[in-house]
């Protein structure tokens, strides 16, 4: 028998029951720091011809990835959305982890192709809804979509990476 609970300090506690012994695993989502010391989070690295996505720590326990790159020329489309509910009729998450209403994370499997997620605190548990993430749109084989969360701050950095590196492509190609 498997118990779940919130506690009031931000953690998710499992509990599982078994014939012959008790376990309890603390979870930790919401944790920014630990006493002084900060967790490593997110990064997100621009480079001339790239994007990379670094997740660290739990980060990548949840999503079970560790780095994704992101070649400039299979971007299609980059955006910022406060409320995010464009899913497909159907997803299938592998692998990845899924707790509602605290985490959405790894790479789903839609009609349309492979999605990677990690959003968090999602608002619903069969269409959720999702705030202030950013959507990467690509055409590269493995992700179709990249779908993050993160401070409007730091996307609009990405978005203006990726509209001059627009810009100097269509200089580029007149000249």
């Amino acid at each position: 028998m498997i118990k779940k609970a919130l506690l009031n300090t931000g953690c998710f506690l499992v509990i599982i029951h078994t014939r012959h012994v008790n376990r309890r695993f603390m979870l930790h989502f919401r944790r920014a720091t630990l006493g002084n010391k900060e967790r490593r989070l997110m990064k997100i690295t621009t480079s001339k011809d790239e994007l990379d996505l670094e997740l660290h720590g739990q980060e990548q326990l949840w999503s079970l990835r560790a780095k994704i790159r992101v070649p400039i020329d299979t971007i299609i489309d980059i955006s910022f959305n406060e409320v995010f509910q464009d899913w497909c009729k159907w997803q299938i998450r592998m692998p990845g982890t899924g707790a509602p209403h605290l985490l959405m994370a790894g790479s789903y499997w839609t009609e349309e192709g492979w999605d990677f997620l990690y959003a968090k605190r999602p608002a619903g548990f069969y269409k959720p809804k999702l705030t202030d993430v950013l959507v990467i749109e690509t055409s590269q084989n493995r992700y179709r979509r990249i779908i993050l969360s993160i401070t409007r701050e730091e996307s609009n950095k990405i978005i203006s990476w990726w509209r001059k590196a627009q810009k100097s492509k269509k200089i580029e190609k007149k000249a």
